[in-house]
């Protein structure tokens, strides 16, 4: 009898690759995804290797919408009937003030932090209702709970996610569809997220309160098991979502936004 298979995007490294393996040790096979191959090659082969299971890929670059429709093809063809989670994790920032930013790599973040779970989400579902119960783990940020200015594009785009989830959530139930859905908004995590963000004056910052990825994909992985709606992993994560809700907006991103802007103006004065 085949297993349960899980397909995860941005699963070569980071939490996407400690979701996978943390999938792997409660037994399920997985399709894996992510820009590199060589890098999908060589998670795959060691999670096989440590948890005999079997372990797809799919090399994928998810800013481009046709590469998001391979990815979409290939799993429906081969693994329709096994699917039994959707792992939107793939995702990335960048840092600056917004008209300096280049607009078509702004575009390309959005690709990948909202068009693709959007498309992924909307071709399994209907999948996942047959194959169910089944789940969708969607990995936001603890950016998506305040504007962040020299964030602002990837914080409005994390938003997104955890908005979506929270709607696609409540249709499943209202239409009985056999699918929980559950958000998760990581605060710092030891990752590449601050090279690709180019995000170097933050890390000493980030490494002092940065969780690891596998406590991130332990957490997530349990509250998508249990059927929760959202999770902030980390009590310093927690705490900042808990002011941004409940503490004047403008109270809220004056102070998050200071942190950011700060470092960033001391960065270009030391260039």
């Amino acid at each position: 009898m085949k297993r349960p298979r899980a397909l995860v995007t941005g699963a070569s490294k980071g939490i996407g690759l400690a979701l996978a393996r943390g999938l792997a040790t409660r037994g399920y096979d997985l399709l894996l995804s992510a820009r590199s191959l060589a890098e999908l090659e060589s998670a795959a082969e060691a999670i096989r290797k440590e948890y005999s299971v079997q372990a797809d890929v799919f090399p994928a670059d998810l800013s481009i919408p046709s590469q998001v429709q391979s990815l979409v093809d290939y799993a429906r063809d081969r693994f329709a009937s096994e699917l039994k989670i959707l792992v939107n994790n793939a995702g990335y920032g960048m840092w600056g003030w917004f008209q300096t930013l280049p607009l078509e790599e702004q575009l390309r973040m959005l690709h990948v932090n909202v068009q693709a779970p959007l498309i992924l989400s909307h071709a399994f579902l209907p999948i996942l209702h047959q194959n169910g119960p089944s789940y969708i783990l969607n990995i936001s940020s603890s950016t998506a709970y305040q504007a962040l200015p020299t964030m602002s594009v990837y914080a409005a785009s994390k938003a997104f996610m955890v908005q979506m989830s929270r709607g696609l959530r409540q249709e499943c139930q209202r239409q009985r569809l056999r699918v929980s859905v559950t958000c998760v908004s990581p605060g710092a995590t030891k990752t590449n997220f601050i090279d690709r963000a180019g995000m170097e004056p933050l890390r000493k910052m980030s490494d002092a309160v940065g969780m690891t990825p596998e406590a991130v994909a332990r957490v997530a992985i349990k509250a998508m098991l249990a059927g929760k709606t959202e999770v902030v992993p980390g009590l310093v994560n927690k705490m900042g979502a808990a002011l941004a809700r409940y503490l004047p907006k403008k109270v809220a991103e004056t102070a998050a936004g200071n942190i950011y802007v700060k470092k960033l103006a001391d960065s270009n004065r030391s260039n």
